[in-house]
């Protein structure tokens, strides 16, 4: 008797071909390793992006103490810079907090590596000249509408004083101004009362 190899048959322009159970099996390990592959690729990509992340926590965390305030405040101006770049469609967003004389990057959105901890000097650009001024500076393309600001920089107000500012980067509007006032604003609100970063008024 005979023996014929089972399989499954396909329609071709020709008629019908045969696809036998080994071919079966032939494609079904390759597309295993396929799939292998594709995991392998995207738990590398996911553990190198949870490294990158730690390491920005790592060094929010050192800054945020050094600027003596609280892990729980981190959070706070960590969704501040997060909503603030949102809101203002900013291409970048930093919070710099009072330590020693200076201002020092705690934390922010979209920030360039080994920004966080950086030292600002007061009167050094638009955050430095918030810090030392304790109001809102901005610096734009000279448009008589103020539509043409590139540059934001808002004092984070405490019942204490001025804890530091938040500044923002882009292309922004005079509207644009009262709303990262009012951010900054709800977030100096939520920030613990004792943070020896805060410079007093007066």
């Amino acid at each position: 008797m005979q023996r014929t190899e089972r399989g499954v048959c396909f329609p071709t322009s020709t008629g019908y071909d045969r696809l036998s159970s080994v071919n079966w099996i032939l494609i079904v390990a390759m597309v295993g390793v396929a799939l292998t592959g594709a995991l392998a690729i995207a738990a590398a990509i996911a553990a190198g992006a949870s490294d990158g992340a730690s390491e920005g926590s790592d060094a929010e965390r050192s800054a945020i103490w050094q600027a003596g305030f609280a892990p729980a405040d981190l959070q706070v101006l960590a969704a501040l810079a997060a909503r603030a770049r949102v809101d203002l469609a900013a291409s970048q967003v930093e919070v710099v907090l009072w330590h020693a004389g200076h201002g020092i990057v705690v934390t922010g959105s979209r920030l360039p590596p080994g920004r966080f901890g950086a030292t600002v000097a007061p009167g050094e650009g638009v955050a430095g000249r918030a810090l030392a001024g304790g109001r809102t500076t901005a610096a734009g393309v000279g448009t008589a509408d103020d539509s043409g600001l590139v540059a934001i920089a808002v004092p984070i107000p405490t019942a204490d004083g001025v804890a530091g500012v938040i500044a923002a980067t882009g292309l922004f509007g005079a509207a644009d101004v009262p709303r990262l006032e009012a951010l900054a604003a709800e977030a100096g609100r939520r920030l613990s009362a004792d943070g020896s970063g805060v410079r007093h008024a007066g």
